[in-house]
């Protein structure tokens, strides 16, 4: 018998990744049997898949795929180890437990990972899988529960004599935060809010005055100070939940100073005087996305 292993980094640049689920994110490893799929019988062999080396710095987590044969070490050698995600009918990743139909994480990815080739590792942004598979699989969000499975195919291409699927394996996505836009703070008032005030500017608003304001259009013509204040709102109730602040926070509170946000007040900034710093938090209020809680 011969024995061939890979290991497939899952990387999320912005959603970092925990063990399989009901395991600690610090270190998870769980070992799974396979089951075979034999094209021929005799050759028929087993696979097995198993996840260690989270890092919660780098974000990153190894998947272990182990395959034994019968085979020759040639064929062995041109055989290739693919990633499988589980997905509803619209591409949304679901748990195992969930319907849902197989879908290839690495179809890009020239038929799979060799393993006799170096090639053992192969990153993947799960907040960004819209983008890589062309919307096939939409992305994950911080929270999330997915399913994962190790296909590895003996042979491969033209010499493909023989299939293993590893048993489906839940994961959980743990992000040590995550961040939601104005629409999501607007929308889940009072009950997702971790505080029950902010101050914008130099001056203090309780909650309630704070859902006016994210109520509040822009205008015509458009009030800066109002545009600023939705995203600095979401901004704060973000980092009142765990995210670290970025330095626009600051640089918008210093620009508004003493002035009253509409509706609580007149107060009004030019737009163009506001745009680089609306863009930069709504840049910051999209970049570790929660996962979809209605």
């Amino acid at each position: 018998m011969t024995t061939r292993a890979a290991a497939i980094c899952v990387l999320a640049l912005a959603a970092g990744c925990a063990g399989p689920a009901g395991r600690s994110p610090v270190s998870p490893s769980a070992s799974e049997s396979a089951r075979g799929s034999a094209v021929q019988g005799a050759l028929n062999g087993a696979t097995t898949v198993s996840f260690s080396g989270f890092n919660a710095t780098t974000l990153t987590v190894n998947i272990n795929t182990t395959t034994t044969s019968a085979l020759s070490q040639s064929v062995i050698d041109s055989g290739k180890i693919q990633l499988d995600i589980r997905v509803n009918a619209s591409g949304n990743p679901v748990a195992c437990t969930a319907d849902g139909s197989w879908v290839r994480l690495d179809h890009a990815a020239n038929g799979g990972t060799n393993p006799s080739s170096g090639a053992t590792s192969q990153n993947f942004d799960l907040d960004n899988l819209d983008a890589f598979s062309g919307g096939t699989i939409h992305s994950v969000g911080c929270g999330a529960d997915i399913c994962i499975r190790a296909h590895y195919i003996t042979g491969g291409g033209q010499t493909h004599v023989d299939s293993h699927l590893s048993d489906d394996t839940p994961y959980k996505v743990v992000c040590p935060f995550c961040t939601a836009g104005q629409g999501f703070w607007k929308n889940h008032y009072p009950d997702a809010w971790p505080v029950t005030s902010l101050t914008l500017g130099t001056v203090s608003y309780s909650a309630s005055q704070l859902e006016d304001i994210l109520n509040t259009p822009v205008g015509g013509p458009a009030n800066g100070l109002i545009s600023l204040a939705h995203q600095l709102i979401a901004a704060k109730l973000n980092v009142a939940k765990g995210a670290p602040p970025p330095a626009a926070i600051a640089s918008a509170d210093a620009l508004i100073g003493g002035l009253v946000v509409p509706p609580v007040g007149s107060g009004y900034l030019d737009p163009s005087a506001v745009s680089s710093l609306v863009d930069a938090l709504d840049a910051f209020n999209s970049s570790v996305p929660c996962a979809p809680t209605d």
